[in-house]
């Protein structure tokens, strides 16, 4: 946990030879450490070290199944921290965590890794094991049109 507190940025491989990040390479040694889900619960709460949480999501889009994706990920389609992600060329970018979560439900590769196929959100609301999910933005536009 101590390399991953001190990482600086999220991505896969870059350079011409495709070297992995130090990212890359945490989130394979998670795979083979397979923490316990109280564990993975506590890094991807945890608010204090961005990319520890980044790391998590992507363990836990790896490894749970649909529904508790989703429950866990939505939320933080709040959390507007920036990261740095090291691209293809090597160089840096910014990117946003609910950017990085968004890519993490609807994405099929993430950080050069495939994901594993995810049941889509609708399919789950209509079987009943999801809610229907209520974006904040919907209760802007509400009282907007309150507004007028």
């Amino acid at each position: 946990m101590d390399k991953a507190v001190d990482l600086t940025c999220i991505g896969g491989c870059f350079g011409p030879s495709r070297k992995p990040t130090e990212f890359l390479c945490l989130t394979l040694k998670l795979l083979q450490l397979q923490p316990d889900r109280q564990m993975l619960d506590v890094l991807v709460d945890q608010k204090d070290f961005k990319y520890l949480r980044a790391l998590a999501l992507l363990y836990f889009r790896l490894t749970q199944p649909s529904v508790e994706i989703y429950q866990k990920l939505e939320p933080l389609y709040a959390d507007y921290r920036k990261l740095r992600s090291k691209n293809m060329t090597g160089t840096y970018e910014i990117v946003h965590i609910d950017e990085f979560v968004d890519s993490l439900l609807r994405e099929n590769k993430v950080c050069f890794i495939t994901l594993p196929g995810i049941t889509k959100r609708m399919a789950l609301e209509d079987a009943g094991q999801l809610a229907p999910r209520i974006s904040p933005l919907d209760d802007e536009s509400e009282s907007d049109s309150t507004d007028n």
